[in-house]
């Protein structure tokens, strides 16, 4: 296999250079590798090393340190953002003992900068062959370990075109509802990628068939259930992978306002997507997408009647959002009169 330097940026292998002639062992980790294996060019690199955090901010200017699951340091790096987690310092199989703390195996390989060699520890390789998603430990310890397993593995085979093993479909369908008992960030985080990463149709006619969507976003699976509004869920999730495929991604404000706009389809009045809009504030919201777009959703929907939005903090993105659900509508009601 050839390097990968070539085709990094040129921050990435500057950066783990100065790490390197400093003694420490710095490999490109993850979801980059794997996208390298594939002749895909990466968006997001995350690093791997054995220098302690303290000698990074030594070493970096501008090294910030986050604590969540794992500690990670960010570094900010001519014009660019690399995460770094610190590998066991005194391990002889480090890398090994780091990709246990993966989830799927094509996310468990490493590019170490000094060797230039590829490090496979779990089989990341031979999944890639096969073309399928498949989990490190056993498929339910791994979605009891975490449940949001079950949607980045979704992503991962919507986005390659891979196959879910069936012990880990099987224990998707079996332990669908625990999607509720994930943060609402770290939900609305993955949700977006799934949304906005070309292939939202497909990721979540894969979650409602698990089950998944359901306990999820239950005011957009219900959509499904009917004809006509089902029609007109898919037929915007389809407009929503056109415009990611040109490069142009939707806020998550106008995403939401425009797909939960099939619950007012045969709304006549404004006071009509009102009593909607208050239904929906009124049903279980595990994401929290109502607190967070709920009221620009609520001008959204007002101005589709011909009414002024109320002054908002960001009038551009609500007024970017109002058009381009004006639009869908009449595309759709097109489509479906043609």
């Amino acid at each position: 296999m050839q390097p990968f330097d070539s085709r990094l940026p040129a921050a990435l292998t500057d950066a783990a250079a100065l790490i390197t002639r400093h003694g420490a062992r710095c490999c490109l980790a993850g979801g980059a590798v794997r996208d390298l294996c594939l002749g895909r060019t990466p968006t997001d690199f995350d690093l791997v090393t054995d220098m302690t955090a303290a000698r990074l901010a030594g070493l970096f200017e501008r090294v910030e340190q986050r604590h969540g699951r794992y500690p990670v340091s960010v570094l900010r790096w001519q014009d660019h953002v690399f995460e770094l987690t610190q590998l066991p310092c005194d391990a002889a199989d480090a890398l090994a003992q780091d990709a246990l703390t993966r989830d799927f195996r094509l996310n468990a390989m490493y590019y170490d900068f000094a060797t230039r060699r590829l490090a496979d520890p779990v089989g990341g390789l031979a999944d890639i062959d096969a073309a399928t998603v498949a989990p490190i430990h056993g498929a339910l310890a791994t979605i009891e370990r975490d449940p949001l397993t079950m949607l980045r593995a979704v992503r991962f085979s919507q986005r390659l075109g891979f196959a879910i093993t069936p012990a880990f479909r099987a224990a998707m369908a079996t332990q669908a509802a625990t999607i509720a008992t994930v943060a609402p960030d770290r939900l609305l985080v993955e949700l977006y990628r799934q949304l906005t990463g070309g292939h939202a149709q497909a990721s979540m006619l894969a979650l409602r068939e698990h089950g998944i969507l359901a306990a999820l976003w239950p005011a957009l699976d219900a959509l499904y259930d009917d004809d006509r509004t089902g029609a007109y869920t898919r037929f915007v999730l389809a407009c929503i992978d056109s415009n990611a495929r040109d490069g142009t991604a939707l806020s998550f404000a106008a995403i939401v306002s425009c797909l939960l706009w099939g619950h007012c389809l045969d709304a006549a009045l404004p006071a009509h997507a009102n009593a909607r809009a208050a239904k929906l504030a009124r049903q279980p919201d595990r994401l929290g997408l109502l607190a967070r777009y709920g009221a620009g959703m609520r001008r959204v929907w007002a101005a589709q009647f011909g009414q002024r939005p109320a002054p908002a903090t960001r009038p551009t993105e609500l007024d970017v959002a109002a058009r381009n659900l004006r639009l869908l509508r009449q595309a759709f009601h097109a489509g479906v009169a043609a």
